[in-house]
């Protein structure tokens, strides 16, 4: 009899994605203490609930896309990402992607609560980078102008990228291995939101 068995792959992984999701979720708390730049005055300001359609739209209406044997389903939800970053305050982009992701998760894809929670923190987490590195980047710079717009690119890239590099770190923990096409994943993601 063999007592040094080994344990699956799998084993642990829930509890290491749920800790994951929690540590996605308080980073992703970040832009309720961000402010709108004082430049971005003169633009209308959207209420949450206008992102948090748009974004419910976009989870829904998904591409998707297969490589080789592994299919990805992409979401647009970088375009009222990009809106938002212009036309809404940091709190009211994070409080709209939320709870339009969330009610998608729920109640369209009737996804299980650890992966609900996970998602909202990649969500959450996509949302903070974004907002972050947009206004890093902008920092006092006309927004329609080319730093406007970069700043724009980079913050959709930067959440991509986190949330690619997430989903990747998760898959690790269930499968035990990156898959060969793991970098094609991450570029996809990014790709995607560029």
């Amino acid at each position: 009899m063999n007592l040094h068995r080994r344990a699956p792959v799998g084993a642990g992984a829930a509890g290491k994605v749920a800790a994951l999701s929690a540590l996605l979720s308080l980073f992703g708390l970040v832009p309720l203490f961000l402010h709108r730049p004082d430049l971005l005055d003169g633009f209308r300001s959207l209420p949450w609930w206008t992102f948090a359609i748009l974004f419910a739209v976009t989870e829904i209406c998904v591409v998707n896309l297969r490589v080789r044997k592994q299919s990805h389903a992409l979401s647009l939800s970088e375009v009222p990402l990009v809106i938002g970053l212009f036309l809404a305050a940091p709190s009211d982009l994070l409080i709209g992607r939320l709870v339009g992701s969330l009610a998608v998760f729920l109640i369209y894809r009737r996804q299980n609560l650890l992966k609900a929670a996970f998602n909202s923190g990649l969500v959450l987490a996509g949302t903070a980078i974004a907002e972050v590195m947009f206004l890093t980047v902008l920092s006092g710079a006309d927004p329609l102008g080319f730093r406007g717009c970069l700043a724009a690119l980079l913050a959709a890239a930067a959440g991509g990228l986190l949330e690619a590099g997430a989903l990747l770190r998760a898959q690790t923990w269930y499968d035990g291995v990156i898959g060969r096409f793991a970098l094609v994943r991450v570029g996809l993601a990014v790709g995607e939101a560029a």
